[in-house]
């Protein structure tokens, strides 16, 4: 059994839909980035996956389609970009901040994955890599969630209680096995996990300019 890690970029979020009360609270924050999500932490400063982002991007937000100009996009294995936006707009000048968690989560513990698409909110928890087939890097131990539906991309990881960001969807973790059909040998893939960028992450390569 071999565990390989695949990029996803897909459309379409389809599966559990959080309480509208909660989805609600996230609205203003979650963002389209072309054609992927990111979450807006305000100051002008989106965070979504670096391998969505590219050439001159557009940043859907409070109903408008915004130009964005990458001032990072991936550094050594963090898949991450940060995108800026004209924050003086009237309809991003109502509204406040995201915070970065300060502290890291544990196994087990519950998180609130908020995308674009549909609009939908999924429920996840952080998964123990023991439960998870396969060799798991490490530098994925500690930052993987159940799987959750194709098309998670730049998607947050937020928090259910406190709401800050525990970090954003990268790509996700699939597990090739071989079996049989029909008395011939098939690989077959099972997507088992996502793996996030931790909020650390994201404040260490945001420009410190742009920064609380």
């Amino acid at each position: 059994m071999r565990l390989g890690v695949f990029f996803h970029t897909c459309l379409v979020l389809a599966a559990f839909v959080g309480p509208a009360s909660a989805l609600d609270s996230f609205n203003p924050y979650r963002v389209g980035v072309d054609a992927a999500h990111g979450v807006y932490l305000g100051k002008g400063v989106v965070v979504t996956a670096g391998h969505v982002v590219s050439g001159e991007p557009h940043v859907n937000i409070a109903g408008k389609q915004i130009p964005a100009k990458i001032i990072k996009r991936g550094e050594g294995d963090v898949d991450l970009g940060v995108l800026v936006i004209d924050d003086h707009l009237p309809e991003l000048t109502r509204l406040g901040r995201v915070s970065l968690c300060q502290d890291p989560p544990q196994y087990g513990d519950p998180v609130l994955v908020v995308g674009v698409a549909a609009p939908r909110l999924f429920q996840s928890y952080i998964l123990n890599p023991s439960r998870v087939p396969g060799t798991i890097p490490s530098k994925y131990e500690k930052f993987l969630i159940r799987f959750i539906p194709e098309g998670a991309s730049g998607s947050g990881v937020f928090h259910p209680k406190t709401r800050c960001l525990l970090g954003i969807i990268t790509h996700k973790l699939s597990v090739t096995s071989a079996i049989q059909v029909n008395g011939q040998p098939r690989n077959e893939i099972h997507d088992v996990a996502n793996y996030f960028i931790p909020a650390a992450e994201i404040a260490r390569v945001i420009p410190p300019e742009l920064r609380d």
